[in-house]
C-alpha cells in the first residue's frame, strides 16, 4: 500500500468480502491485523515528530529570524 487511501480501499473490499462470503474470515483477520500494525507504526512516527517538534524546512515560508532562513 502506498498511502492510507489505498489501505482504506483494501479494508473496505475485505469488509465486503467477509460480508458476502467471498473472503475467508481467517485470511481477513490476518490482513486486518497487518493493517493495524501498519497504522500503529505510522502513528509512532507521527508522535515522534510531534515530540521533537520537527517541522519541514520550506524555504518559501521562511521569515527573518526563522532557523530555516537562507543565509
Amino acid at each position: 500500500m502506498k498511502n492510507v487511501n489505498e489501505l482504506h480501499q483494501k479494508l473496505s473490499e475485505m469488509f465486503d468480502g467477509v460480508e458476502n462470503d467471498t473472503l475467508d474470515f481467517k485470511k481477513a483477520k490476518v490482513l486486518s491485523d497487518i493493517a493495524g500494525k501498519m497504522i500503529s507504526a505510522h502513528a509512532v512516527q507521527i508522535k515522534y515528530y510531534g515530540m521533537r517538534k520537527e517541522k519541514p524546512r520550506i524555504a518559501f515560508l521562511s521569515t527573518r529570524g526563522n532557523s530555516d532562513e537562507q543565509v
